[in-house]
């Protein structure tokens, strides 16, 4: 097993990059909120497509200027010993239909 590093921040996109599931935590009022997630990403922009009618868009709504959430992705490489994981902190914000359309 290899001892725990930071990792940088190039790092830290690239394993974001590499991935496509996470998950999602925000508190619309009642408490913290978890949910998985498929994603992508476009530079330091993470993209979550979600149903209109899902609680991260009703959160999105409430919050349209942009409510604090957090993002987490990781991965165990049991074979190799190696693990990761990545927490972003940041803002929800409607991307629209338009960028839905460019399948990200």
């Amino acid at each position: 097993m290899q001892i725990p590093r930071s990792l940088t921040v190039a790092e830290c996109w690239q394993h974001v990059g590499s991935r496509g599931v996470g998950r999602i935590g925000f508190d619309a009022g009642s408490g913290p909120r978890i949910h998985p997630v498929d994603y992508s990403c476009d530079g330091s922009d993470v993209y979550i497509r979600t149903a209109s009618t899902s609680e991260l868009a009703r959160f999105t709504r409430i919050f349209a200027r942009g409510g604090v959430v957090a993002f987490e992705t990781d991965q165990l490489e049991a074979s190799r010993g190696e693990c990761w994981s990545v927490l972003i902190s940041g803002f929800v914000m409607n991307a629209g239909k338009a960028h839905d359309e460019s399948g990200r």
